[in-house]
Protein backbone atom coordinates (compact mmCIF):
# COMPACT_ATOMS: atom_id res chain seq x y z
CA UNK A 1 0.00 0.00 0.00
CA UNK A 2 1.48 3.80 -1.14
CA UNK A 3 1.13 5.73 1.53
CA UNK A 4 -0.17 9.59 0.93
CA UNK A 5 2.94 11.40 1.29
CA UNK A 6 4.79 8.59 -1.25
CA UNK A 7 1.70 9.36 -3.35
CA UNK A 8 2.24 12.82 -3.30
CA UNK A 9 6.23 12.27 -4.33
CA UNK A 10 5.56 10.31 -6.75
CA UNK A 11 4.30 12.77 -8.88
CA UNK A 12 7.49 14.44 -9.12
CA UNK A 13 10.39 12.22 -10.19
CA UNK A 14 13.18 14.89 -8.06
CA UNK A 15 10.79 14.77 -5.20
CA UNK A 16 10.50 10.70 -5.78
CA UNK A 17 14.21 10.48 -5.35
CA UNK A 18 14.51 12.83 -2.25
CA UNK A 19 11.85 10.99 -0.79
CA UNK A 20 13.40 7.36 -1.57
CA UNK A 21 16.80 8.73 -0.38
CA UNK A 22 14.57 9.42 2.80
CA UNK A 23 13.09 6.23 3.34
CA UNK A 24 16.44 4.40 2.75
CA UNK A 25 18.26 6.06 5.06
CA UNK A 26 15.37 5.76 7.90
CA UNK A 27 15.33 1.76 6.65
CA UNK A 28 12.13 1.62 4.63
CA UNK A 29 13.54 -0.19 1.67
CA UNK A 30 10.64 -1.38 0.01
CA UNK A 31 9.03 2.01 0.26
CA UNK A 32 12.04 3.23 -1.06
CA UNK A 33 12.46 1.40 -4.16
CA UNK A 34 8.80 2.20 -5.28
CA UNK A 35 10.03 5.91 -5.45
CA UNK A 36 13.02 5.01 -6.78
CA UNK A 37 11.98 3.28 -9.87
CA UNK A 38 9.78 6.42 -10.43
CA UNK A 39 13.02 8.49 -10.46
CA UNK A 40 14.76 6.25 -12.66
CA UNK A 41 12.29 6.09 -15.22
CA UNK A 42 12.38 9.45 -15.34
CA UNK A 43 15.92 9.60 -16.08
CA UNK A 44 17.35 10.93 -12.65
CA UNK A 45 20.89 9.05 -13.16
CA UNK A 46 21.03 9.28 -9.33
CA UNK A 47 18.14 6.36 -8.61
Amino acid sequence: MIRPLDRIAALSPPRALARGLELLKAGEAARAMKLLAVAAEAGLTEA
